[in-house]
């Protein structure tokens, strides 16, 4: 087992346990430098020679796939959470548009007649 390739699959989980940590707390800014962090790693990883079996073998021992599958699923909550806030902010701000245009046009009438 190459000792460079478990060292550098060690960054990368924990460069992933670091963002789904700030995904949990909502630091969404922080999560843009780690993924850029993170991508180093994985250019790294490319630069080493390894074996197919050596990268499973060492990602099944630091049980990096629950860790990305977690991270996956909690961005995506997030990701829903923001795209439903969004939505119903965007829901009040027809309504409330759509009262005021009203009242509007309803006070230049009433001038009108005036």
């Amino acid at each position: 087992m190459d000792p460079k390739l478990n060292y550098v699959l060690l960054e990368y989980k924990n460069k992933t346990m670091e963002i789904l940590k700030c995904a949990e707390e909502e630091k969404f800014d922080e999560i843009e430098k780690i993924l850029r962090e993170r991508q180093q790693i994985i250019e790294n990883i490319n630069t080493i020679n390894y074996s197919k079996e050596e990268f499973i073998l060492i990602s099944k021992e630091l049980d990096l796939l629950t860790i990305e599958e977690k991270v996956k699923n909690i961005m995506n909550k997030k990701k829903d959470k923001l795209k439903t806030e969004i939505e119903n902010f965007l829901k009040g701000k027809n309504a409330k548009s759509s009262y005021t245009r009203s009242n509007y046009v309803d006070s230049i009438f009433f001038n009108k007649k005036i």
